[in-house]
């Protein structure tokens, strides 16, 4: 059985929705505990892998606060859709490479 995906959904409106969800979800005081659990397990699995320095690439970065811990085991790249998010990223993780758009039409 075979499965067609037509992509129907408008890339602007997407970036709105998702500049106004990290806005409302994404600060300091709203990062839920089941985020915060997750990263816990994501950075302990990391550390736990004895990388030296991995090129990590997260996407839906969203404002860096993930990013903000990754950096400390290597290279951080991130990519999120929502053009303000990495503007915050950005500001957030100087020494992180963030990039705005859609990671399925990106050359990585």
């Amino acid at each position: 059985m075979s499965v067609e995906f037509e992509k129907n959904w408008d890339i602007e409106e997407q970036r709105r929705f998702w500049n106004d969800w990290d806005r409302e979800h994404l600060s300091e005081t709203t990062i839920g505990a089941d985020a915060l659990r997750r990263c816990g397990v994501a950075l302990e699995l990391l550390r736990s892998c004895g990388l030296r320095r991995p090129r990590i690439v997260e996407f839906g970065c969203g404002n860096g606060w993930l990013a903000e811990k990754l950096v400390k085991f290597g290279p951080v790249t991130g990519i999120d859709l929502a053009d303000h998010a990495i503007e915050e990223a950005r500001r957030r993780v100087p020494e992180g490479n963030f990039l705005c758009g859609d990671a399925l039409n990106m050359d990585l």
